[in-house]
């Protein structure tokens, strides 16, 4: 392990949410436990709703999004351009030329609202031959596409990449970030993930494997982590980009510094493609490898802020792994879950959690848990039900868990 590893800050956030868009409107949001969870009437392409059997969503509402980009022809693309531009004015960067810089985006589904609008104008005989397909599917197919947008946007010349590890992808390319700045290979990285996977096709293949709410009659209760009512996630979309920035370097340009980040780890349960083993013991050896990296005792950690997904396996997964690894400390931290009030904005979502994080460490104050009114059998931790708190945190951790056995972390200090 390198002992010379270098600090590495957040210096700027760029929320792009149901219940927000831009630092401090997504703050006061998540602060006051607001639900941004909608009925969903409508899908692209017209498929009827009715077929599905969960149909709510985590909907950013056109009020919240600049008017006049509201009929941009990509909204995956078009959410990631906001949350960089709220990201780089917020560490007050105009642009990354001329810096040693990186840029890592997550992504889980691509742009699937274009790309099926495609698939049915094919279908209804809208698009002739194959060769006259339009221009922009090949770009809308390719994960990487908004990565390279959103470096000429910004003048990154640096290293550009994209991580597709599912629903941990923006936790995966925060940390792979921070990674390049403390070892030296970038001053500045940006990082996140945009997602908008609000099309039939993703409702309906989350709808088949049982994994998305049916609770269709309160949409602001269906996202119910830890609770003993819990069914399943709610979809939604949304974005997020953080600048993370050697320390001296934030330092010395006098940028604002929300939160520290300190270690991370990554690992496989190689067990299931969508089940998680209720005993956690996988994800809390990812925990302890996190711990180790960021040099830390189990007994330094105040708080985690949770996957927390809704559905029966995760939430009990977590709880199982939080005490494996924290054992009695577990019972005098505070967890919450940050998808009760926005959904699961899949790859997008760990991105959004971690620019909560860092406000959460900066005002020294834990957003809560909604729905959460009866915890489940085996969750019994301080899930902050209903009622954020103000409480003294020096470090925390972000967990996560992703289809086909991915398990993240990412340990963070204040400042």
């Amino acid at each position: 392990m390198n002992s010379n590893r270098r600090r590495v800050v957040i210096t700027g956030v760029g929320p792009v949410s149901p219940v927000g868009v831009g630092r401090q409107a997504f703050w006061n949001g998540i602060r006051e436990g607001r639900s941004g969870t909608v009925a969903l009437t409508e899908l692209p392409g017209g498929f009827p709703v009715e077929t599905l059997r969960s149909r709510v969503a985590g909907r950013i509402p056109d009020a919240l999004l600049p008017e006049d980009e509201r009929r941009h022809t990509d909204r995956r693309s078009f959410l990631a351009e906001l949350a960089l531009d709220l990201a780089l004015k917020d560490a007050d960067l105009r642009s990354l030329h001329e810096t040693r810089s990186a840029l890592v985006l997550g992504n889980a589904v691509g742009a699937p609202i274009e790309v099926e609008a495609a698939f049915l104008r094919r279908e209804r005989g809208e698009l002739g031959a194959p060769s006259v397909a339009p221009p922009a599917l090949l770009r809308q197919l390719s994960f990487h596409t908004v990565a390279d947008e959103l470096a000429a946007r910004c003048g990154c010349e640096g290293l550009v990449l994209t991580v597709s590890t599912g629903c941990t992808a923006s936790l995966d390319a925060i940390s792979t970030a921070f990674d390049l700045v403390r070892t030296g290979v970038a001053d500045v990285a940006l990082a996140g993930s945009a997602e908008a996977p609000l099309t039939s096709m993703v409702f309906a293949s989350f709808d088949v494997i049982g994994a998305t709410t049916r609770r269709n009659d309160i949409p602001t209760a269906a996202s119910r982590p830890f609770d003993r009512q819990r069914d399943g996630f709610v979809l939604a979309e949304g974005a997020a980009l953080l600048v993370l920035e050697e320390r001296e370097h934030a330092r010395e340009r006098g940028a604002p510094i929300y939160a520290e980040v300190t270690g991370f780890a990554s690992s496989s349960n190689a067990y299931h493609m969508t089940q998680l083993a209720a005993d956690g013991l996988s994800l809390a050896h990812c925990l302890r490898l996190a711990l180790e990296d960021a040099r830390l005792p189990p007994e330094a950690i105040d708080h985690v802020s949770a996957h927390g997904s809704s559905t029966p396996q995760n939430d009990l997964c977590e709880t199982n792994a939080i005490k494996a690894v924290l054992g009695a400390r577990s019972r005098a931290i505070t967890v919450n879950s940050l998808k009760a009030m926005l959904g699961h904005a899949l790859g997008a979502s760990n991105a959004l959690e971690v620019a909560a994080c860092a406000l959460s460490l900066r005002h020294q104050f834990h957003f809560p848990t909604i729905n959460l009114d009866e915890p489940g059998p085996g969750c019994d931790l301080d899930y902050l039900a209903h009622a954020g708190r103000a409480a003294a945190c020096g470090h925390l951790v972000k967990l996560s868990n992703g289809f086909s056995g991915i398990h993240s972390a990412l340990v963070m200090a204040a400042v």
